[in-house]
């Protein structure tokens, strides 16, 4: 393995511990609530763009990596950001709520260091 898929994978690894931490306190019923509307849906756009970030990351490390194992992994990633992506966007709704966030496991990335 190369060194820039080290460095991808490293990044990758990084951005879903972000991204499991802010989703884990906005993932409380009404706290979660309250810290989006007084940030004025702030954290959402963060966890907006590190979801998009994380697909990107997940897809180039994907198409760098021949072992067929480390390439499973990274395609179910892949899944769970666009269903975080997705579920982000459908959280802009106000008072429409979706407590998705054990749909999108983390593990997998985990389990590549």
């Amino acid at each position: 393995m190369n060194e820039k898929v080290k460095k991808s994978m490293l990044v990758l690894y990084y951005l879903s511990l972000i991204t499991a931490a802010i989703e884990s306190v906005l993932a409380f019923p009404f706290f979660g609530g309250i810290i989006v509307l007084v940030m004025l849906y702030l954290p959402l756009m963060v966890l907006l763009g590190f979801y998009i970030a994380s697909l990107v990351f997940s897809i180039q490390t994907r198409n760098e990596i021949h072992n067929q194992e480390i390439r499973e992994i990274l395609e179910k990633a892949k899944r769970n950001y666009i269903i975080g992506i997705v579920l982000t966007a459908l959280a802009w709704i106000p008072f429409f709520r979706l407590d998705f966030a054990h749909l999108n496991d983390f593990s997998d990335v985990a389990t590549l260091f």
